[in-house]
This record gives C-alpha cells, sequence and structure tokens, in this order.
C-alpha cells in the first residue's frame, strides 16, 4: 500500500481507537487504575505535570506524604487539573467562574450559551467525544485530499489532457507528500511540485480543492450515503471547532461519518489509479 492511502488510513485507526478507549473505559484514567504511585508520578511526567499539583494541601510531598494506598489515582488527576488550571491562570480563573455563573436581565434565563456553543452538554456527556471524532474523522478525510491532490500535480500535472493509456504506473513517494518546504521570509516554497507554494491555500478549503479536483482531473466525489451532504458535514465540523451553535452527534451518525470517510478515501484511490495509474 502507498503512502498517501496508508497514512489516512493509519490517522483513522487512530481516531477510532481513541474514541472506543475514551468511550468504554475512561480513557487516561482508567489507564490510572492500578491506584499506584509510580503509574501516577510517571502519567505525570508524560504529560507535563507538577508533582505538587497532585498534592493535597496538607501533604508536603509525593513520595514521602502519601501512602502507596491512598494514591487515589482518579481523585489526583482531577486534583492536579484543577491546581495546574489555578497556577497557569492565576486570578483570572477566579474571576472568571464568578463572572460566568452570573445572570443577567439581558439574556433569557433560559439560554446557556455553555452548551449551545461547546455541544459538550451538561446531560450527555457522549456528545463530548462524538463530535471531537467527528472533528478528526473529517480532519483525516481533508488531509488525504490534500495529499492526493498534491500527488496528481506534481506526478500528472497535464490533468485531463494526458490519455490514461499514455500514463504508466507510479506509486507516490513519502518524501513528496511530506516535504518539508524552504521558507523564505513569510514564504514556505515547495519543489514537488513548485506550484504548490501558491496553489496550497487554495487546496485547503474544502470546496475550491474539489473545484481543482473536478475542472483539472475530472474527478467528482461520491455522495455520503446517508442524509447529509459534504457541504453539510463541513458545516457541522465549522460549527464545532468554531463554537457557533450546539450540534448533536449520536454514535450513529458518527458511525456514518466514518463510513463515508473511509468509503470516500478507497473510492478515489480506485479512481486516481484507473485515470491517472498513480498509486496512492
Amino acid at each position: 500500500m502507498a503512502i498517501v492511502l496508508w497514512a489516512s488510513l493509519r490517522q483513522l485507526e487512530a481516531v477510532r481507537s481513541a474514541f472506543f478507549v475514551s468511550l468504554t473505559q475512561g480513557g487516561a484514567c482508567r489507564k490510572l487504575a492500578s491506584n499506584t504511585k509510580a503509574d501516577l508520578l510517571e502519567w505525570a511526567k508524560q504529560e507535563g505535570i507538577d508533582p505538587q499539583w497532585l498534592l493535597h494541601d496538607s501533604e508536603d510531598t509525593f513520595a514521602d506524604s502519601v501512602p502507596e494506598t491512598d494514591a487515589g489515582s482518579i481523585n489526583r488527576v482531577a486534583l492536579a487539573w484543577m491546581r495546574g488550571i489555578r497556577h497557569e491562570s492565576g486570578d483570572s480563573y477566579s474571576k472568571a467562574v464568578v463572572e460566568g455563573t452570573l445572570s443577567t436581565a439581558s439574556i433569557n434565563p433560559g439560554t446557556d450559551y455553555g452548551p449551545e456553543r461547546s455541544s459538550a452538554h451538561w446531560d450527555r456527556w457522549e456528545n463530548f467525544l462524538t463530535t471531537s471524532a467527528m472533528l478528526r474523522f473529517m480532519a483525516t478525510l481533508e488531509q488525504f485530499e490534500i495529499e492526493t491532490l498534491k500527488a496528481l500535480l506534481y506526478y500528472r500535472p497535464e490533468g485531463t489532457s494526458i490519455l490514461p493509456n499514455k500514463c504508466v504506473a507510479q506509486e507516490v513517494q513519502e518524501e513528496v507528500i511530506h516535504e518539508e518546504p524552504e521558507k523564505k521570509g513569510d514564504v514556505y516554497y515547495y519543489k514537488y511540485p513548485a506550484l504548490w507554494t501558491w496553489i496550497r491555500p487554495s487546496a485547503e478549503i474544502s470546496y475550491q480543492r474539489r473545484q481543482i479536483f473536478s475542472r483539472v482531473y475530472g474527478i467528482s466525489f461520491p455522495k455520503t450515503g446517508f442524509d447529509k451532504k459534504h457541504d453539510q458535514l463541513c458545516e457541522m465540523r465549522n460549527a464545532i471547532a468554531h463554537g457557533r451553535k450546539r450540534i448533536d452527534i449520536t454514535l450513529h451518525e458518527l458511525i456514518q461519518v466514518h463510513g463515508y470517510v473511509t468509503k470516500t478515501m478507497l473510492t478515489i484511490r480506485d479512481t486516481v489509479y484507473e485515470r491517472y495509474r498513480l498509486i496512492l
């Protein structure tokens, strides 16, 4: 399997696995279920957490003050989270909490912009996971499309003007997809191809990228296969990412998005090979 599809499938697998573990096992806190000081300190080091944040006010040092039977991993993680926030935010944290819980006569008391803008509702924790995973699934597809377009522009710059029987089968190389550009001033310059230096900003915008696929390479993308269009999915993704409005995604809808992403990548892989003999 070539680099473009392989990298995206691995990305998809990582998101899928992380979501499932978080949904069913509690993620990091489940990992600390052994409740040992060694595991907790290792986790703190990995996450850049000051070991002092794991301590209650009555405890001096983790090694001397905390007995092995009272490491309380999950509670200590929660403690470190809150103490870390207070440490980094200073007085602004307390002020934000006070001001964020005040009511005002100018706002409808039935309106809470917390869940409305975050899609992380107090009554449905699963939605935090499903919306987070949806962002990453859509990002996987987006990156796959960007890398596919870069490969086409480098290996098949002629576009539709080249006939399929004139194309010699080629496999996309990693150096083309993961090229490190040379920065001059504020501009990043690419070689594979040089055109990517100027076309990349357009390629990173969904509808413009798909226009290039269609107009230059005659490639159209499959429909979602369920009651959402790609534009609707992009709007949902943007609403979640920018906190525009509440988005509810059920587990079944997330499964549908995953199916759409997977089918689209494989369909485009096959189309690019059949038309341009390019192995993604």
